[in-house]
C-alpha cells in the first residue's frame, strides 16, 4: 500500500484515540457506547477509504467504458455498506450513532490536515483572495 495511504490511515488512527480520550473525560456515562461508535465508525470508513484506493487503482488499467461501471459499482456498494453500518449503529443500543458518524468523518479530517492545514501555499491563496 502507497506510503500516503497509511499515513492517512495512521493520522486518522490517530485522531479516532484523542476523541476516544476525550469521551472519556466529558462523557464519562456514555463512554462505552461512545467508545464502541467511534471504533465501528472508524473501522469501517478505514475499510472503505482502503476500497476506494483499490477501486481506483484497477480502474485506472481498464478501458473508459469498464472503469465506469466498476468505480459505480464500487461506490455504490461502499455507500451501502456505510448505510448498513449507520442502522446498526442506530438500532442498537450500545453503539452511538454519533460517534460511528464521528469516526466516518475521521478520515477526512485527516486528511485535511495532513494535506491542506500544513500546505504553505494553501495559507497564501486563502490570505490573496481575502485581500482582493
Amino acid at each position: 500500500m502507497k506510503a500516503d495511504i497509511k499515513r492517512v490511515l495512521i493520522s486518522s488512527s490517530i485522531v479516532s484515540f484523542i476523541l476516544c480520550i476525550i469521551y472519556l473525560v466529558f462523557f464519562r456515562g456514555e463512554f462505552i457506547s461512545l467508545l464502541l461508535g467511534q471504533i465501528f465508525g472508524q473501522l469501517i470508513s478505514s475499510l472503505n477509504f482502503i476500497d476506494l484506493y483499490l477501486t481506483l487503482n484497477r480502474a485506472v488499467k481498464k478501458t473508459p467504458k469498464k472503469a465506469s461501471n466498476y468505480t459505480l459499482r464500487k461506490y455504490i456498494i461502499r455507500y451501502l455498506i456505510t448505510a448498513i453500518t449507520l442502522y446498526i449503529a442506530a438500532i442498537n443500543d450500545s453503539v452511538s450513532i454519533i460517534s460511528t458518524a464521528i469516526g466516518f468523518i475521521t478520515i477526512k479530517m485527516s486528511i485535511i490536515v495532513l494535506y491542506s492545514l500544513n500546505d504553505k501555499k494553501f495559507f497564501k491563496n486563502i490570505i490573496k483572495k481575502g485581500s482582493e
